[in-house]
């Protein structure tokens, strides 16, 4: 009887240093899935912190030619508004001196000698015509 009690503990202690290696085992298999994924969060932070930097760089570069294209339409359409300002400036100058050479070409034709009434109406329509196809 105490040999079969003996054997029984000895059964119980083996079973008990069975389940604690088996219990040891499972633990260290555990601990490397857990430092094989902390290394793998690890490289996926990185990884991320690489591409946000690089995204980053990327959008800032993008901005920095969209800011260079804008200034570049903003001093085209400033040049362009200029222009037209001076054509219209131009156009109104000429129409006025065209105006102002009409009158005084009429005016000397008016204060000549009535005899030469046809010349002057030739001249007059001459005048006119080639004014017209100036303005």
């Amino acid at each position: 009887m105490l040999d079969q009690r003996r054997q029984i503990i000895i059964s119980a202690l083996q079973e008990a240093d069975r389940k604690a290696a088996d219990a040891q085992q499972r633990l260290e298999v555990a601990q490397r899935s857990i430092e094989t994924a902390s290394l793998r969060a690890k490289e996926i932070r990185i990884q991320a912190l690489n591409a946000v930097e690089q995204e980053t760089s990327i959008m800032r570069r993008q901005l920095e030619k969209d800011l260079l294209r804008l200034k570049e339409r903003g001093r085209q359409a400033i040049q362009l508004e200029y222009q037209r300002a001076v054509q219209g400036v131009t156009q109104r100058i000429s129409s006025l001196a065209l105006t102002a050479a009409e009158t005084k070409l009429l005016t000397i034709f008016n204060s000549q000698d009535q005899g030469l009434s046809k010349q002057r109406e030739l001249n007059e329509m001459h005048v006119r015509e080639t004014l017209c196809q100036l303005k």
